[in-house]
């Protein structure tokens, strides 16, 4: 079947290639997406906290694995000391207070927290 014969048979809303009202609908739904209230800031919160946990694997591997790896975080690193493998408690603190304080936080300030995060996950992949 020819592609113009497979557009114009096309049903409204399905992606077809050469039909641009479906374009037409996924922006549509796209706008009723971002209308819902502190969306994009569940979404990095949720980042947030998936990093957070991959941090907290990532260190207990490495420290696992090597026996001269050590927290580089002075504060993490007395914590390990003092809690034990409670160790990562504060993160648990910490993902709740931003949680508590997202909307009062602008969305350029939680994102920039959530890539440093990213960073920190990176730097620990790298040195397992």
């Amino acid at each position: 079947m020819p592609l113009a014969a497979m557009s114009a048979t096309a049903a409204p809303g399905i992606y077809s290639p050469g039909y641009p009202a479906s374009w037409a609908g996924f922006t549509k739904n796209l706008i009723k997406l971002r209308a819902i209230p502190h969306l994009e800031k569940s979404v990095i919160l949720i980042a947030m906290a998936a990093l957070q946990l991959a941090d907290v694997l990532t260190t207990n591997h490495g420290l696992a694995a090597s026996s001269g790896a050590s927290e580089l975080n002075p504060f993490l690193a007395w914590c390990m000391d003092h809690f034990g493998s409670f160790w990562w408690s504060p993160k648990l603190v910490l993902i709740g207070y931003v949680a508590v304080a997202a909307p009062r936080l602008s969305q350029r300030s939680l994102s920039f927290v959530t890539l440093f995060f990213a960073a920190v996950v990176m730097n620990n992949l790298f040195y397992i």
